[in-house]
């Protein structure tokens, strides 16, 4: 179960715009810059319900949690992994006081709004300690010149084809 945050909640009379991955309210337009992890490399902001209320939320990840963990350890798929597969889960929603039972209940992952990433996770950029990029075919991938500027590599990147991508477990169908 979340905090209910209601010392911030009492104070600001529009509703939050988003939440982070602890349930905190932001008010702020969404940026991948404004998460509290520092050291995403992943970002994903998916609307979810309440599965009390059905009450929707934009909530952002930069962990992956799954309802059936996929992996652990120096391997463990990464959140567009886990969006492939329909595996993401938020967990408890956002306690917003929506209803009694919601703020305890696992809420249900509906859609992704948007996936931001760093090249440098996908294993683009000088000096990466993640293995390089290859196609389908194990061919390596030859970053362009751009790919190769640091500075290119650490900022976040959208990712469109990742969003729009339905997130509806079965059993909430």
């Amino acid at each position: 179960m979340q905090g209910a945050y209601t010392d911030i909640l009492s104070r600001i009379d529009e509703p939050p715009a988003w939440f982070d991955d602890n349930g905190v309210p932001r008010y702020g337009p969404f940026s991948p810059d404004m998460v509290t992890c520092i050291h995403a490399n992943e970002i994903v902001l998916i609307r979810i319900e309440c599965q009390g209320c059905q009450t929707s939320f934009d909530v952002a990840m930069t962990v992956p949690r799954a309802s059936q963990p996929l992996k652990d350890g120096p391997d463990a798929p990464m959140l567009r992994d886990y969006i492939a597969q329909r595996a993401l889960h938020y967990g408890d929603p956002p306690n917003i006081l929506c209803c009694d039972p919601g703020p305890s209940m696992n809420s249900i992952p509906r859609v992704v709004l948007e996936y931001w990433f760093r090249p440098v996770a996908m294993g683009y950029g000088l000096g990466c300690h993640w293995p390089r990029r290859v196609d389908d075919d194990g061919v390596p991938y030859a970053p362009s010149t751009a790919l190769l500027n640091p500075r290119y590599a650490m900022n976040f990147q959208r990712d469109p084809a990742m969003e729009g991508i339905d997130l509806t477990p079965d059993w909430a169908v």
